[in-house]
């Protein structure tokens, strides 16, 4: 595997991650849900129910462990 092709390995991972929404951000403008956005029209906080933490958590886990073993991390 190349230079280039580890680094776009990596760099969809992070990708995949920086998506993802956190406990009380807004979905829409990612910023923290509970201050006003006049600039944000869908503008709420979101709450991540234990159930998809524990999942995606678990999913990112295996996902990077593959990954440092394809890019031989």
């Amino acid at each position: 595997m190349t230079k280039s092709e580890r680094y776009d390995k990596m760099a969809g991972f992070v990708r995949q991650i920086a998506r993802f929404t956190q406990d009380s951000e807004c979905p829409t403008c990612n910023q923290w849900g509970f201050h006003e956005n006049p600039a944000c029209s869908d503008h709420e906080p979101w709450g991540m129910p234990m159930d998809d933490a524990w999942d995606t958590i678990h999913s990112l886990i295996s996902q990077a462990r593959q990954l440092a073993i394809e890019l031989q991390l």
